[in-house]
């Protein structure tokens, strides 16, 4: 095998036995997907959402409340904390 696809299957790859070739397959298509505009635009979306549901997740987790989650139209996101009398590291 070619060591730059090794090293890309050892690296990025949740599994030891991953094809490296199936592994470089999927990082030229996002590549290719990240490189064309109208698809770059609904990535940014997608990573944004998944990156404030990492929020709600880690609020759940901690027994917090979550008041309210935005996305702003240049790909932004925040998401508000609620009040959470018995959460760790609340008044």
């Amino acid at each position: 095998m070619h060591p730059v696809l090794d090293f890309i299957a050892e690296r990025w790859s949740s599994q030891a036995d991953a094809d490296p070739a199936v592994v470089l397959a999927v990082a030229v298509a996002v590549l290719i997907l990240a490189l064309v505009p109208v698809s770059w635009r609904l990535l940014r979306q997608a990573a944004t959402i998944i990156h404030e549901m990492g929020h709600v997740s880690a609020a759940l987790v901690s027994r917090r409340r979550i008041s309210g989650i935005r996305l702003h139209a240049d790909t932004s996101g925040s998401t508000s904390p609620g009040a959470s009398p018995r959460a760790p590291g609340c008044c």
